[in-house]
């Protein structure tokens, strides 16, 4: 069991440090795909929060992308390691962290949710993007929602 192993925080991680473990929760997961060609998967996105609050991107193959869907489950706290970390896209961004980690067939998951008390409790609520025309301003698209003390509504 590698979740007695110290474990490092988000903002401890350098580009090209792939070493240790990440105890981190999961908030979201999605397929990317392009609207246009919807069938074909891009990559297989996740959206990770740490026990100080801050956010990484994580990213995988879309060959993988069947097999981390049935292994992780929204919410729930793994430790993580075998990881690699590299530089964050330019265009695509899904939160503020100049680096995101790479999940790659030998990343291995221990779901630590029964140990974990120490994480925010914030979540998202994100809408379909069919629905986003609907539900945003001519300029605007509503991204999402967040749920803490005060509802935050993210504009982009």
């Amino acid at each position: 069991m590698f979740s007695e192993t110290k474990t490092k925080f988000l903002h401890e991680l350098t580009v090209g440090d792939n070493t240790g473990v990440l105890k981190l929760r999961l908030i979201h997961s999605w397929k990317s795909t392009n609207p246009a060609n919807p069938g074909y998967v891009y990559d297989y996105s996740t959206l990770w929060v740490d026990e100080t609050g801050m956010l990484i991107h994580g990213l995988s193959d879309r060959n993988f992308a069947g097999h981390l869907e049935s292994k992780l489950s929204t919410g729930s706290v793994y430790c993580i390691k075998e990881f690699i970390t590299r530089p964050a896209k330019e265009l695509y961004r899904p939160c503020m962290n100049n680096i995101c980690i790479s999940i790659v067939p030998a990343t291995d998951f221990e779901d630590v949710t029964a140990f974990a008390t120490d994480f925010v409790s914030d979540s998202f609520d994100f809408c379909q993007f069919e629905s986003l025309r609907n539900r945003a301003g001519i300029n605007t698209i509503l991204t999402g929602r967040m749920y803490c003390a005060y509802a935050l509504l993210n504009y982009v």
